[in-house]
């Protein structure tokens, strides 16, 4: 789990960036409180990302927190080892409206958009929405290498196209984001947190299990650049990359796993 904390840095006003920059830290540092009394199957590291808003002169330093978190994962030898990057920002505008982004990896992306719809938060995280390139700190994840990244962001803040009358301006402010907002974002994101949890533990008994006529699995790797996902608002594909299906296929696994919200604690952001 990540999100950035710092801010864009502007002469004219004074910019707080309640939503772009704090939001998302907002919503992590809830959910550290519950996952700690309510762990999951799988360790979560929690990261704060800096050096995203701010470019350095004469550099290309564009989402220079989220590579340099790589670069150190990698160094360790770590980076096989994350089944799941979800980076949370631009989520308190009291018309909340999440974004499915292009990039982010498909399955795992419409996990938490069906976690949305069993806990009744589809409003917020439309379904039938446009998929939409959007730009934020995952995109260095995925610069660096990693396929299996989901944004949890809104491109609109405030009225207007993207990404917003509110955003960038000295309205970034406490008085134009919701509580309510937040808390959302915090209980969608448990909710699919549980369930994709069973998934990877269901994923890895069968990939420990033999298969009947075969000494591997190789049958069962699925290119998710053949799935029909056309992009609707501009951006390239994302690249290809495998994903190991039981048999009957990803939405067969969605059907056969119980839905964690009776037992996922409440979140509360005042």
């Amino acid at each position: 789990m990540a999100a950035p904390y710092d801010t864009q840095p502007f002469e004219e006003f004074r910019f707080v960036g309640a939503n772009d920059g704090a939001s998302g830290a907002a919503v992590l540092l809830e959910l550290t409180r519950v996952l700690v009394a309510n762990p999951l199957p799988y360790r979560v590291w929690i990261v704060f990302l800096d050096g995203e808003a701010t470019a350095v002169a004469g550099e290309d330093s564009a989402h220079a927190g989220s590579t340099a978190v790589i670069h150190r994962v990698s160094l360790r030898g770590l980076l096989p080892s994350i089944r799941l990057a979800v980076v949370v920002n631009r989520v308190c505008d009291p018309d909340l409206q999440v974004t499915r982004d292009l990039v982010s990896h498909r399955i795992y992306r419409e996990e938490f958009w069906r976690a949305a719809s069993r806990i009744g938060e589809s409003d917020a995280f439309p379904r039938h929405g446009e998929i939409e390139t959007v730009q934020g700190p995952h995109r260095g994840f995925v610069k660096a290498g990693m396929r299996r990244v989901v944004a949890l962001m809104d491109t609109r803040f405030g009225a207007g196209e993207p990404p917003g009358i509110y955003a960038g301006t000295e309205h970034d402010d406490l008085e134009h984001c919701s509580a309510d907002s937040l808390a959302t974002v915090g209980r969608v994101t448990l909710e699919g947190l549980h369930v994709i949890s069973q998934r990877l533990t269901r994923i890895d008994r069968f990939s420990e299990s033999p298969v009947e006529g075969s000494a591997s699995i190789d049958h069962l790797i699925r290119d998710p650049s053949q799935d029909d996902e056309t992009p609707r608002a501009g951006g390239e594909m994302p690249p290809a990359g495998g994903e190991v299906v039981p048999p009957g296929g990803d939405d067969a696994v969605s059907q056969t796993l119980p839905s964690a919200s009776s037992a996922t604690p409440d979140v509360t952001l005042d």
